[in-house]
């Protein structure tokens, strides 16, 4: 049988469309299959160059031309721009493929493959050609397509980052929020794994999970933490499940990511702001306690305080009993002081700015400290200061909560071994070549006050956090985390500056820098002069029976002709029934059945002019300011003492008259 006849029989018997041309690109065979799908019957093509033309609205090479012509991929992108779609050598034979408007109802997609036919010594006789009717097959991918686009716009319009992996854990999509979350592109996102976009020790946690969940199947949802590539930490809820194939066989996940971040920045700020308001109820208590007690205290003070003045009036200057009773009213006054303290402390006074000298207020703190703290932390003082130059205008209350803060923390440093806590004093220039922690300042002289432990120190990452609110390595109940902050924003607020030097193992030093206030503090009054006294007559109003006794003493040896009560009900009853006997009333605020406030009124409105001092160890209720909006002429706290009453018993009468 001659080859010709051998290459007929196999071309007629395929089931497949194809034919056969020469060199010189004649049609020589054209099988059945061919005439079905192309339409056209081998008697009108054989013997005929195939150009399409049938199909195309001008003649043009089939893939066997290009085969016979030896024409290259490079010649035929040049020659034959557009010639079928994806056209390519593949080892020594074309494909392609193109679609066919005109075949059948709706055209039909075609998929060519051409090769070369050659001799037994080699030599190139022509080319068979091969059709395959891909129409389904493109119809299917155009449908999938269609559905990855679908479902593309579909997860790009869900506001939350959205992604699917493959079982190996490579990303094989995502979503626009993804990108954005992520700060990268979805091409460049494709095919990385979570350990290229996150850090390690969160990439080990998430894959661990995936490799979980792809083993057992159905849905996970946890809270984790990460980081984007902006470096941002962010709080995120994270839900996946598996996706399958039509077995059931695991393909992959698909996951949605929650950023929850501000809602957790919200609840930590909802939590600090309930952490406030309990230490605001907690120091709204404290004032009304440490009120009550300040009340009791100072009436037990005050004589204690004038018996022990008179006495000293009346004891020779010779009588070794002097010394002795000095040292009783040297502690009355630190106990006076102190109850100021925890009043001015618990009731968060607005703060009132003068000159002061710091360092008085310093040896008072130290000397409460000592008290307090364990005998396995020495104290010690280094006020290298000149007389005169330690003065800064500012609310005394603050300064001395600066330094017990301060003071306070260096003990929780030291609280386990022991050290030295070493307080200083001295004043520095500072001028515009600042370090960083003191840029702003105002160039000049600062006071500047040291407070240094022998503690464990700070790395530096704690140290860079210690004035933040609520940041606090102290365990728990040992301390809100509130202090430095409040160091840190009581020294900017007097235009000062806070500079920390601290490293582990070799202890922490502050340094706090007020501005120096060029000004001399208010001199003093001369405490040898004599004490004033009169002759006019007075009611002295009280509840404490003891209280009134020594009143009445102390106002009597001063020439004053004293009326007493004991209940302010008794005394309006007795103003009443002479308004003209008295020419002054001193009453207490703080009484059962009538305030002193209210006992005023009621005498005002009898005799509008007549002069009242108006007394209180602690009141809420009123202060001096509105004592004075109601025409009382003076306020004076309690526990007073002789020098004191008198001036003001004085001055309202001279004045008065």
């Amino acid at each position: 049988m001659k080859s010709d006849d051998r290459l007929s029989q196999i071309v007629q018997g395929m089931a497949i469309p194809a034919f056969v041309i020469n060199k010189d690109h004649v049609i020589t065979h054209w099988n059945r299959a061919c005439e079905t799908l192309m339409g056209i019957s081998a008697k009108t093509m054989l013997g005929t160059q195939a150009t399409w033309k049938a199909y195309y609205s001008k003649e043009r090479p089939v893939l066997a031309d290009l085969i016979v012509d030896g024409a290259s991929e490079r010649t035929v992108a040049a020659y034959y721009p557009g010639l079928y779609a994806k056209s390519h050598l593949v080892d020594g034979a074309y494909e392609a493929q193109d679609f066919f408007p005109h075949m059948g109802e709706r055209g039909k997609w075609l998929f060519f493959t051409a090769t070369p036919l050659r001799d037994r010594s080699g030599t190139l006789t022509g080319a068979v050609e091969f059709f395959q009717d891909i129409t389904h097959q493109k119809e299917a991918e155009e449908e999938l397509r269609q559905s990855e686009a679908f479902l593309n716009t579909l997860i790009d319009a869900i506001p939350i980052p959205v992604f699917y992996k493959d079982k190996a854990g490579r990303l094989l999509g995502v979503n626009q929020a993804f990108e954005t979350f992520f700060s990268e592109a979805r091409e460049r996102l494709k095919g990385k794994t979570v350990f290229d976009i996150m850090p390690p020790e969160s990439a080990r946690i998430l894959d661990a999970k995936d490799r979980v969940l792809m083993e057992h199947g159905g849905i996970q949802q946890y809270e984790t933490q990460v980081t984007n590539q902006r470096g941002e930490l962010r709080h995120i809820i994270i839900n996946k499940s598996v996706f399958t194939d039509d077995q059931g066989g695991v393909n992959g996940l698909i996951g949605a990511i929650l950023d929850i971040t501000e809602r957790k920045r919200a609840e930590e700020q909802r939590a600090q702001l309930e952490t406030q308001l309990r230490q605001s109820q907690k120091m709204e208590a404290i004032g009304t306690l440490a009120g009550g007690i300040a009340h009791d205290f100072n009436n037990i003070l005050m004589p204690l305080l004038l018996n022990a003045e008179m006495a000293l009036e009346d004891l020779p200057e010779a009588s070794p009993l002097k010394t002795n009773l000095q040292e009783v009213l040297k502690a009355g006054n630190r106990a006076r002081d102190l109850v100021k303290q925890i009043l001015a402390f618990s009731r968060q006074n607005q703060e009132q700015r003068s000159p002061l000298h710091v360092g008085p207020i310093v040896k008072e703190a130290l000397k409460l400290l000592r008290s307090t703290l364990p005998s396995t932390i020495e104290i010690r003082q280094e006020m290298d200061i000149t007389p005169g130059r330690d003065t800064i205008r500012a609310d005394p209350t603050q300064i001395h909560q600066v330094l017990m803060n301060l003071c306070t923390n260096a003990f929780h440093a030291m609280q386990d071994q022991g050290g030295t806590l070493t307080v200083g004093l001295t004043h520095v220039p500072i001028g515009d070549d600042a370090d960083p922690a003191l840029r702003g300042l105002n160039p000049g002289t600062y006071v500047k006050l040291t407070v240094g432990d022998t503690g464990g120190g700070m790395s530096p990452d704690i140290r860079d956090r210690i004035f933040e609110p609520y940041y606090t390595t102290k365990g728990k109940g040992e301390g809100t985390g509130l202090g430095l902050s409040v160091v840190h924003g009581i020294v900017k607020s007097h235009k000062g500056a806070v500079r920390v030097e601290s490293e582990p193992g070799k202890g922490t030093t502050f340094q706090v820098f007020f501005p120096l206030f060029h000004s001399e503090v208010t001199v003093k009054e001369d405490l040898t002069s004599k004490i004033p006294g009169g002759n006019e007559r007075v009611l002295f109003v009280d509840d404490e029976a003891v209280s009134v006794g020594v009143v009445e003493t102390l106002l009597e040896r001063l020439g004053y002709a004293v009326d007493t009560q004991t209940s302010s009900v008794e005394a309006l009853k007795m103003f009443q029934n002479d308004p003209q006997r008295f020419d002054l009333i001193i009453t207490d605020q703080t009484m059962p059945g009538m305030t002193g406030a209210d006992l005023a009124k009621e005498i005002m409105r009898i005799r509008p002019r007549v002069p009242i001092i108006l007394c209180t160890g602690f009141s809420e209720q009123i202060n001096e300011e509105q004592a004075k909006e109601m025409g009382i002429r003076a306020f004076i706290m309690k526990p007073f003492v002789s020098r004191q009453l008198a001036k003001t018993v004085r001055g309202v009468l001279d004045e008065s008259g």
